[in-house]
């Protein structure tokens, strides 16, 4: 029976009182449940006795919340421990809370440091497998946007190989040869620096809040240097080249959607992959980006074009009626006829494996990255005379400075509307060519912009409720002949 009830007083916490034991007073009473209940706080803190009970009382604080408490003396020394707080721990509990902390007493034991010390050892005990879901927990309590990243991660290399190893015991070394492994052996150096980011906010955690190890075994720990791909943007003949070879890549539908739905849009690849139904209006030609989904918590409105809308058109084929715009479902992607009720986000790293592992049949020599769609499209607007700063709002940047952080909250939606036409009309003048030798150059796009004065026509609200008299663009493009283009070559201006 004591063994059980042991547990009541296992996390009282420990309260120093100079005051010396009571005696019989007007503060003692006989307690009942009714007694408790009706004790009316006072405008100081209050301490009430239990008649019989020598130590045993429940402290009553102005605002009413009561706490049980139970004050002796060990080897000379005043002590003063709580029990647990009321009306939690009922009063039967509570005596028989005191019953033990009393009896520890008679055999020499304090129970006021008694659980300290046990609390202590626990958490010395603690294993990483037992520490990841509490550093995971904390991460998703301070509202972190990728905790799930950190669990995959953190799950996939540290448990296997530290997951019964308790936290207090691992190295420096056993961490450094893990990051030799990741990144030199299986030549993942990204993977290396994404795990080593991970582990030290792990250990950091478990030191500040769980003082399980004195030092961050990954504290002074460096990741191998990752060779960063040339950042580049696409000419207007690579951006002909690859629209119309995209087809040929040998991977799902929404996957190469969703690529050419990132050039349309200007958007990142994160947003692309989660991006729902829920989230757009076809009827009025938006995408509202929430807040908790874009990367610098800030919600953006996302004009679509007419492409965009072509590739949501086809999109919809996929998914529609389903929660994710571009979204995986394994059975639905073999077999288009099969109906299905839900579907999944696509993987973090669904768009560039895509692109590594089909690269030779884009048409293309020179490597890309998915980003640098998104890295073209805001180079195309700033060569054809679209502002610099409104880029910054398409590509919802972080603004610069407290007053654009904090005080600017207009949307420049006219704006961005404008850019996403002044895209619309690139790609139409890429993709319309016949072949890739009429393909337009940036100088020559420049020039009609200039001449036509396109960026401001676009800007105007009436040219919004014109009728419109031209086909609308077909994201496929119309080809003379349907035939894959490549580029051997560095592409030339026109």
């Amino acid at each position: 029976m004591h063994k059980k009830l042991t547990n009541v007083i296992q996390f009282a916490s420990q309260n120093a009182s100079q005051k010396p034991s009571p005696l019989i007073n007007e503060n003692t009473l006989r307690f009942t449940e009714s007694v408790i209940k009706n004790i009316t706080p006072k405008s100081k803190r209050m301490i009430f006795w239990c008649e019989g009970l020598p130590g045993f009382g429940i402290r009553v604080s102005p605002n009413g919340k009561k706490s049980w408490i139970y004050e002796f003396r060990i080897d000379g020394t005043h002590r003063m421990l709580t029990l647990g707080k009321y009306p939690r721990l009922s009063l039967v509990e509570a005596r028989k809370a005191y019953s033990i902390a009393s009896e520890k007493i008679e055999l020499g034991i304090d129970p006021s440091t008694e659980h300290i010390e046990q609390k202590k050892a626990e958490q010395q005990a603690m294993t990483i497998s037992e520490l990841v879901p509490l550093y995971i927990e904390y991460c998703k309590a301070k509202g972190e946007k990728r905790w799930d990243e950190k669990m995959r991660v953190l799950n996939k290399e540290l448990i296997p190989v530290f997951g019964n190893q308790k936290v207090k015991d691992i190295s420096f070394r056993e961490m450094a040869n893990l990051i030799y492994e990741i990144g030199i052996k299986r030549s993942k150096a990204t993977q290396a620096t994404r795990f080593l980011s991970h582990a030290k906010g792990m250990f950091k955690y478990a030191k500040n809040f769980h003082g399980l190890v004195e030092f961050n075994p990954c504290a002074d720990l460096e990741a191998p240097k990752v060779k960063k791909p040339a950042k580049r943007s696409l000419e207007t003949r690579e951006i002909f080249t690859i629209w119309n070879n995209l087809g040929q890549m040998k991977v799902a539908p929404v996957i190469i959607l969703g690529l050419k739905f990132m050039l349309c849009t200007l958007t990142r690849g994160v947003e692309v992959r989660n991006a729902e139904w829920s989230e757009i209006n076809l009827e009025e030609k938006i995408w509202v980006i929430p807040n908790h989904k874009a990367k610098n918590g800030r919600r953006h409105l996302v004009p679509l074009n007419e492409y965009a809308l072509s590739v949501l058109k086809e999109a919809e084929l996929w998914t529609g009626g389903q929660q994710y715009v571009f979204g995986w479902n394994k059975i639905r992607n073999i077999d288009p006829d099969r109906i299905i009720t839900k579907n999944d986000a696509m993987k973090e790293t669904a768009f560039n494996h895509a692109m590594r592992v089909n690269f030779d049949l884009i048409g293309i020599t020179q490597k890309f990255t998915p980003h640098d769609l998104r890295r073209t499209g805001a180079t195309l607007l700033t060569s054809v005379g679209y502002s610099r700063d409104w880029v910054s709002k398409l590509l919802n940047h972080t603004p610069a400075g407290v007053t654009a952080q904090v005080y600017d909250t207009f949307d420049y939606f006219e704006e961005k509307r404008a850019g996403m036409e002044c895209i619309q009309y690139i790609l139409n003048r890429i993709l319309s060519a016949q072949s890739i030798d009429f393909v337009p150059s940036i100088k020559t796009l420049r020039s009609e912009f200039m001449a036509k004065g396109l960026v401001f026509e676009f800007l105007k609200e009436e040219y919004y409720s014109k009728p419109v008299t031209e086909c609308k663009p077909d994201y496929q493009s119309k080809l003379s002949s349907p035939v894959s283009y490549t580029l051997s070559y560095d592409p030339v201006r026109l």
